[in-house]
């Protein structure tokens, strides 16, 4: 495998888990509002409270049926915010949860990303070795080439010594 591959590689889960830290900063943010929302909520909740008070304190005929039909429209808007408060709690968990899961994914690219750098330093170091054996190879090659030249000098000394072949001028 090449490192230009392993580069790629490194860069496409860098880009991922890059990804993925835009989406947990989404969910986040979604949770964020979430909670926002059950503060609107127990602010209604309080504004509801105030009403009740109020028509503890009115006295007049008819007061007890009023009452009890205010009692009954608290009770529903209660109602209503509690239902509202258990849905926006479970979407806080299913935010949480994704969160949860996307930080176990992002830790596994990151044990990736740390294995591909470890293979990539492998191939560095055998690049590393293969230049040192071509470089020796070279020297071998240098050493061979010297060691050829002086067998051409000896070999052509030699030639000049031997007699002349008879019937060559």
């Amino acid at each position: 495998m090449s490192s230009t591959s392993i580069g790629q590689r490194v860069s496409t889960l860098e880009t991922r888990a890059d990804d993925m830290d835009g989406r947990a900063d989404a969910m986040e943010a979604r949770g964020e509002a979430l909670q926002g929302r059950t503060a609107v909520m127990e602010s209604k909740h309080g504004a509801l409270e105030v009403k009740v008070k109020q028509l503890d304190t009115f006295a007049g005929p008819g007061q007890n049926q009023a009452l009890s039909e205010s009692l009954a429209d608290v009770r529903k808007m209660v109602g209503l915010v509690l239902k509202n408060q258990e849905k926006f709690g479970e979407r806080l968990v299913n935010v949480e949860q994704g969160q949860v899961r996307l930080e176990e994914r992002q830790v596994r690219l990151e044990e990736r990303q740390v294995r591909l750098e470890e293979r990539q330093v492998r191939l560095e170091e055998g690049q590393v070795r293969l230049e040192e054996g071509q470089v020796r190879l070279e020297q071998r090659q240098a050493s061979l080439e010297e060691g050829q030249v002086g067998i051409k000098a000896t070999l052509a000394e030699i030639l000049d010594r031997l007699p002349a072949k008879p019937g060559s001028n």
